[in-house]
């Protein structure tokens, strides 16, 4: 890895990190790539790929990939190549995170089944339920990062006053905190269902059978979480 970074967006997916993407890219004292997702420190890293990212002149240089916070390996690997970076990582409650996964990757047509299959097959619980697992996640990285190094976004938070949360991001990032970014009220990635028995079994959400069963994972998993990192997540009623 040739560029050295002093800061990630490391997700989480669905919650967020396109929107902080997109508008710190523009901050006037920040370089990062025109799109998030490069992959760098997870898949492209094997392949040992460089996205060539040069400072030029500016003071902060950036990459975005949702995927790093539930890596097992990667919060070693950023700390490796980039011991004195921040990590920025944007959360949302775990059971609307899970389900907005499921319908992003269902609306391209990459699988058919239905949400409520997770319980029955590991591979779809990884990837979709265990990815809620913050609390996890949270202690990999406090194994090499500070928790002064590390902010902290709630989703649900942040959409009710993006301003003051870029602005506490810019703090935190120390920068400008008074730049205003051209997309700060732009929806990112919405899910679209055009398929009409799709959209109604969207719109029907989760079965209350399954978000009791979510609850009941979640619940301890959050508790834990604000002992970790002092937050208060109750926003996301899961108890």
């Amino acid at each position: 890895m040739k560029e050295i970074f002093d800061f990630f967006v490391v997700g989480c997916q669905k919650s967020g990190s396109t929107w902080i993407h997109n508008n710190l890219k523009q901050h006037q004292e920040i370089t990062m790539p025109d799109k998030d997702e490069s992959h760098l420190f997870d898949i492209n890293y094997y392949q040992n790929k460089s996205i060539g990212m040069e400072r030029n002149g500016k003071k902060l240089i950036g990459e975005s990939t949702s995927s790093y916070f539930r890596c097992k390996y990667l919060p070693q690997r950023l700390h490796y190549h980039n011991p004195n970076s921040k990590i920025i990582v944007s959360l949302r409650n775990p059971i609307h995170r899970a389900f907005s996964h499921y319908w992003h990757e269902r609306k391209k047509g990459k699988i058919n089944f239905s949400f409520e299959e997770l319980f029955e097959n590991f591979d779809l619980f990884e990837n979709w339920i265990e990815t809620g697992f913050y609390n996890t996640h949270l202690k990999r990285y406090l194994k090499y990062f500070n928790i002064d190094s590390i902010f902290i976004i709630i989703q649900e938070k942040m959409l009710i006053d993006k301003a003051t949360y870029y602005k506490r991001i810019l703090n935190f990032l120390g920068v400008d905190p008074y730049f205003k970014p051209s997309n700060l009220d732009n929806i990112v990635n919405p899910t679209i269902i055009n398929d009409s028995s799709d959209y109604n079994e969207y719109m029907n959400g989760i079965s209350n059978e399954t978000q009791s069963k979510l609850i009941n994972i979640y619940k301890e998993n959050i508790r834990e979480l604000e002992s970790l990192c002092g937050i208060d997540f109750s926003i996301w009623n899961i108890k």
